[in-house]
């Protein structure tokens, strides 16, 4: 079994890898696809200056083989906050994309413990 950051990086890499338009994979949940570019679309309207909502680099966003291997900027793509934004304003072609992020977000949280009690005490410091 892999460990919890080897999970993230995996599930992050294969996002990356799923393109609707040229990528090797396609992830497709209820009749929407989900790809990269869906992420990418959002940050570049982010840092054009139309939002200004995330915290997202370029690093984050163009994956280089060295790049993909950081839990760090996998963590904050994969992460509430990003699915919280584009569920708020993305568009209907994004809500499936923000849901699985969401899920993978809350999944390694569960994981990324030592027991359950400290996973009660972090879900308890964020409420």
């Amino acid at each position: 079994m892999s460990d919890a950051p080897h999970l993230l990086k995996t599930f992050w890499n294969n996002l990356f890898s799923s393109r609707a338009h040229g990528g090797q994979r396609l992830l497709k949940i209820n009749g929407s696809y989900i790809t990269w570019d869906q992420i990418k679309q959002f940050w570049e309207k982010d840092v054009s200056g139309q939002l200004y909502m995330t915290k997202l680099t370029y690093d984050h966003i163009n994956l280089t083989p060295q790049s993909k291997m950081k839990v760090k900027l996998a963590a904050q793509v994969v992460s509430e906050s990003l699915a919280t934004l584009l569920q708020k304003f993305g568009d209907d072609t994004v809500q499936e994309t923000a849901k699985l992020l969401l899920f993978f977000d809350k999944f390694f949280d569960g994981l990324n413990v030592r027991c359950h009690q400290e996973a009660k005490q972090k879900k308890e410091a964020f409420s």
